[in-house]
Parts: structure tokens; C-alpha cells; sequence
């Protein structure tokens, strides 16, 4: 609404309740009588007064959060733009998220699907909490990530990765020394 209107519907208020007060001759008889019905004026033109300023501090506040609910969305839209962000990534803890952000960046697959109404992966979830759980590191994860590529040529879950890497993270690393061309390796058969 704008100022004018509610001037306006102010106005008719008081008017209202002025109309209603000279219908009643009785408030000019007694003095009692009279000043009574000046303070039910008072009280009913105060209350008119305040119902209106109570609305613009309602629709001010509303207001405010709008404009905030608005700068986060445009926020949001230009750190996907930067690809910083993508769908789903509000959804996940603070430790999981460079786990998240790693899947991310090498699948470019978003938590919800490509779809804004498509329901939320409870698998990510769980391969997230899951590689924390396990202190997965990122060498490993990606260990596992190009293992699977050779024989798969699409991975469409994280939930493929956790075991592999979860076994390539235990076991040890073996040293492999390769000899020279040339010399023998002091086996003859």
C-alpha cells in the first residue's frame, strides 16, 4: 500500500468513529458522562492510529526479509555461475563438504539431479558421511574414481567408490624396483 492509501484509509477510519461519537447526543448532558465518551474517542482514534503503523512495521520487516531471502538467491546463482556451488551443496556439514565439492568437480553431477523438483540422493548422504567416517583422502578417492573408469564408463554414484578406495587407502604401499636393462637378476634357470 502506499502512504496516500493509507492516509486515506486512516482518514475514513476516524471519520467512522467521529460519525459514531456525534450520534450519541448524550456525550454533551453530563459532565461525566462527557469526558467518558472523550477518552473512548481517545482510546478508539489511538487504537485506528496504532493498527496502521502496527501494518507498515508488519510489511517493513516483511519487506526486509524478502530483499534477503532475494540477495542469498542471487548470491547463489552467481556462485553457480562461478561454479562454486551447485544443488544439493547447502545440504551437506561442513566436514563433508570438500568431499562433496571433490565429486562435484569430477562428475559435475549435482545432489538432486538436473531437475530443481528432483528428490535428494540419501546415497550421497551416506558415501559422504561414510568416507569421513573412514578418514578417506581425496588421493585415494580419486584412486578409486580412475580404477573404476577403466571398467565402467559411467559412475553415477559416489557409493561406487567407497569400498575401492577404502581398500586402496589400507593397503600398503609397495616399492617396486625395476632393474636395468641389461643385468641379470641373479636368478638363472
Amino acid at each position: 500500500m502506499t502512504p496516500k492509501t493509507l492516509r486515506k484509509e486512516r482518514a475514513e477510519k476516524f471519520e467512522a468513529i467521529l460519525k459514531e461519537f456525534e450520534a450519541h447526543p448524550k456525550h454533551l448532558a453530563n459532565e461525566k458522562v462527557r469526558e467518558e465518551w472523550i477518552n473512548e474517542l481517545a482510546y478508539a482514534l489511538a487504537d485506528a492510529a496504532a493498527s496502521r503503523t502496527e501494518v507498515r512495521g508488519i510489511e517493513a520487516q516483511a519487506d526486509r526479509k524478502v530483499d534477503a531471502i532475494l540477495a542469498l538467491e542471487k548470491q547463489t546463482r552467481a556462485k553457480e555461475a562461478a561454479g562454486e556451488a551447485w544443488r544439493g551443496r547447502e545440504l551437506l556439514m561442513p566436514d563433508l563438504l570438500p568431499y562433496g565439492d571433490w565429486w562435484h568437480k569430477k562428475t559435475g553431477l549435482h545432489m538432486y539431479g538436473a531437475k530443481a523438483k528432483a528428490k535428494v540422493s540419501a546415497d550421497w548422504l551416506k558415501a559422504f558421511k561414510e568416507w569421513h567416517e573412514n578418514e578417506l583422502t581425496i588421493p585415494s578417492l580419486e584412486a578409486a574414481l580412475e580404477s573404476n573408469k577403466k571398467w565402467r564408463n559411467v559412475i553415477s554414484t559416489p557409493n561406487v567408490l567407497t569400498r575401492d578406495a577404502i581398500a586402496l587407502q589400507a593397503a600398503p604401499v609397495v616399492e617396486t624396483t625395476q632393474r636395468e636393462e641389461g643385468k641379470s637378476s641373479g636368478y638363472y634357470a
